[in-house]
């Protein structure tokens, strides 16, 4: 396989060849197509893997694609193919160090390039060390290698030795859960420390506490960030 330079090296090497010919500095943009020949279309996350792979989750397609800067690769939910992507509904991908693909929609899937197999991890209503829902909205590996999973119904952690979930949610009532339990974000600092940002807008029954939660691990709690009418300095 040739050399793929990355992401940020083409687009500086598009940028040094149109500054000594476009006087008005206007960016320059080529259309990558898909596997047809035809426009991508409404693209809903983008990740790139170690291996300078671009990863896009196609949301008219219902596909996931894999770009090597020539070629487009599509993987698609086949119904007949247990070892297929999982899900027609995706929502985020995410590519970690050692190249696993994780895709988040309809549940989770990890996607192993090596074999081209993914596997599924869901909600099972009678299992407690599983998915919390099957409504995923964010994935982050922290600088310890622990899979974090946002999802609807809460903050996941994955033990991938065992394949269950410790589950991290709102409790009513105590001001050191997590203060709503729509994840929407999740972001790891220089310091390793995790920080979730929770809640939906435009959905009043979701969103009991929506803000930014600093996460400890020490004690597994959660410290607020909200909004407070009555404080100009909070959170807005």
């Amino acid at each position: 396989m040739k050399a793929i330079l990355p992401i940020t090296a083409i687009i500086l090497l598009q940028l040094l060849s149109h500054s000594g010919t476009a006087q008005n500095n206007e960016l320059k943009f080529d259309l990558v197509e898909g596997p047809n020949g035809k426009p991508l279309g409404k693209i809903n996350a983008i990740t790139q893997d170690p291996h300078g792979y671009m990863w896009f989750l196609g949301q008219d397609e219902h596909c996931l694609y894999r770009y090597d800067g020539n070629r487009m690769i599509s993987f698609r939910h086949d119904e007949v193919n247990p070892n297929s992507l999982g899900m027609t509904l995706l929502e985020t991908v995410y590519a970690d160090d050692a190249g696993i693909i994780w895709v988040g929609g309809q549940g989770l899937d990890q996607y192993n390039p090596a074999t081209g197999i993914f596997k599924h991890y869901r909600h099972v209503p009678n299992d407690p060390g599983s998915l919390s829902a099957n409504l995923v909205s964010i994935i982050l590996r922290d600088h310890q290698g622990i899979l974090w999973v946002g999802t609807h119904l809460g903050l996941d952690r994955l033990d991938e030795k065992t394949g269950k979930f410790i589950h991290y949610r709102n409790e009513p009532g105590n001001p050191r859960s997590l203060s709503s339990n729509a994840v929407r974000a999740i972001y790891e600092d220089h310091r390793g420390v995790l920080w979730i940002g929770t809640g939906f807008y435009w959905e009043s029954e979701i969103n009991d506490e929506g803000g930014l939660n600093r996460f400890d691990r020490n004690t597994g709690t959660f410290t607020r960030y909200l909004n407070d009418p009555k404080n100009p300095h909070s959170l807005i």
